[in-house]
């Protein structure tokens, strides 16, 4: 009797029924949530105290665009320096922030470039999308540091090969934070993924750090440009999750995702959209707030139900948020039938 079994054809569509028939459901509470979101930045916006969150050791330095117009920008590693509260960025009212990424490589690896400047814009106007959180920097420092696991993983000759170009795909990407910066440090392809009415912002990230100064939106910034100072590189896309036809391009190697454990997600639906994405030697990685233990316990009885690797560990990253923590899984397992998906909470059971 063998031990190992590919996923057939009828199993695959079965799994996207499943996510299609939670399709309606999804697009129900990504309306609540706009609601929701709306309120919480008119709160934002009132009670938030600029002067109290950028400090006067704050390093803010002044980029000029092809326009002649000024924008401030914030170095990270100086807010960093004096943290006294988490999640903060939705207070901040500068133009750009500078998530620097310094990583000592000994000279040896030439998949990562030493220090990779990274330029993100904020968008408040469309709600939590549009901001910048602790979990995406987190997640993006630990998943450069965990660099030679799944590099390894994903490469049978040797990874230092020019030729080696792991493909990553970040979900619920926001601002694109996470993705940005693997392509940026790494030597990788990026595809950096929301729903449609957050593109725009991804796409005018991605463009600040990687589009040369011949075209729009290229800055110049202490008379280097942006876009120098990167190995790998990144794309917007349209991700739905339930929706198979935005599945081109899988299996990737890694996925990523940062903070997309919420109570306005389907958290089965969520473990469904790694498992639809991977293949038998893809690296997942999410970064999670300690929070909603009921859609944690869904998502996680249904990432072991998927994959034979589901591990919770502290994060490696100057952000020392103490809720934040990194989910890591793969070894994709095996389909074992509609049964092990549909998931009842200790409440339901009781119910």
């Amino acid at each position: 009797i063998p031990t190992k079994m590919t996923i057939d054809h009828n199993n695959q569509n079965e799994i996207m029924d499943i996510l299609n028939e939670r399709l309606n459901r999804g697009e129900y509470l990504r309306k609540l949530r706009k609601l929701i979101e709306e309120e919480e930045l008119s709160i934002v916006s009132e009670n938030s105290s600029d002067d109290d969150i950028v400090q006067e050791n704050d390093v803010v330095n002044v980029l000029s665009d092809e326009m002649g117009n000024d924008l401030t920008v914030l170095q990270y590693d100086s807010f960093l320096s004096h943290q006294r509260y988490y999640d903060d960025c939705k207070h901040i009212d500068i133009s750009l922030i500078d998530y620097n990424f310094s990583i000592d490589t000994n000279n040896e690896d030439p998949s990562i470039v030493p220090y990779a400047r990274l330029l993100i814009s904020q968008d408040k106007t469309i709600g939590k999308p549009g901001m910048c959180w602790d979990a995406g920097f987190i997640l993006a420092e630990h998943v450069i540091a965990k660099r030679e696991n799944w590099i390894s993983k994903n490469n049978s000759t040797d990874p230092k090969k020019k030729s080696y170009f792991p493909r990553i795909v970040e979900l619920g990407a926001g601002t694109g934070l996470a993705g940005i910066a693997l392509a940026k440090a790494l030597k990788c392809h990026v595809t950096v993924t929301d729903l449609p009415e957050v593109m725009s912002l991804i796409q005018y990230n991605i463009d600040l750090n990687f589009k040369n100064v011949n075209r729009t939106r290229s800055l110049v910034y202490g008379n280097k440009i942006t876009g120098n100072d990167f190995y790998g590189e990144a794309v917007a896309k349209t991700l739905r999750w339930g929706h198979s036809e935005d599945y081109d391009g899988a299996p990737y190697d890694v996925i990523v995702g940062g903070d997309v454990i919420a109570s306005l997600y389907d958290p089965v639906a969520l473990a469904m959209t790694f498992y639809a994405l991977s293949g038998p030697n893809t690296s997942i990685y999410v970064s999670y707030k300690r929070r909603l233990d009921e859609y944690f316990q869904r998502f996680e009885i249904a990432m072991k139900s998927l994959f034979n690797k589901f591990n919770i560990v502290q994060p490696r990253s100057r952000n020392i948020n103490p809720d934040v923590m990194i989910i890591e899984a793969g070894e994709k397992a095996m389909y074992k039938g509609i049964g092990s998906v549909h998931i009842q909470t200790p409440a339901a059971k009781a119910a």
